[in-house]
């Protein structure tokens, strides 16, 4: 599968907006609004990009399949990935695994990057495995970390170097 990254738009918060479910997205509140939105948005910090939002476009049928947003630290060659929201009707396919692989990919042709990191919820069983696929390690969890309705939840924090990613591309 192949998809392609443009930047993400503003134009993109009506269909993005009922693919975020706030009880996994736990930045959002609902109802999800394009103020709230705005946040996965590209930014630049002093000149220089700070934050990447992208959206992922099925090279087969143009269409929106996913968007992901994160934010670059060069002082310590470092991104972290904040979001990452596929269309729950592509969920399954591959296209998380497209869209990281293309995205890391992209940033690390254009970035000295040394580390890249993300998030994620002990509960969210989909994403664990899709980064864990995709080549990232589990560095720890932060305990009791999120509040919910049902209790506290830990998060995990995953991490793959960039060393690591070329050989982890390179032997799939």
């Amino acid at each position: 599968m192949k998809i392609d990254l443009e930047p993400l738009e503003r134009s993109d918060f009506s269909k993005i907006r009922d693919w975020i479910d706030p009880d996994i997205f736990r930045i959002f509140k609902a109802p999800v609004d394009d103020e709230q939105l705005e946040m996965l948005l590209s930014k630049e910090h002093e000149g220089r990009p700070g934050e990447l939002g992208r959206r992922a476009i099925d090279r087969d049928t143009g269409e929106l399949v996913g968007v992901i947003h994160a934010i670059l630290n060069p002082q310590d060659d470092l991104m972290h990935i904040q979001q990452i929201v596929i269309d729950p009707r592509r969920r399954g396919q591959g296209y998380g695994q497209a869209l990281i692989r293309c995205f890391i990919d992209y940033c690390l042709a254009r970035f000295d990057l040394h580390r890249i990191q993300l998030f994620t919820e002990e509960d969210n069983e989909p994403a664990i495995a899709c980064y864990r696929k995709a080549g990232f390690k589990v560095d720890g969890i932060l305990r009791d970390r999120v509040k919910t309705a049902s209790g506290y939840l830990g998060t995990y924090v995953f991490s793959i170097l960039s060393d690591e990613w070329k050989n982890h591309v390179s032997d799939n």
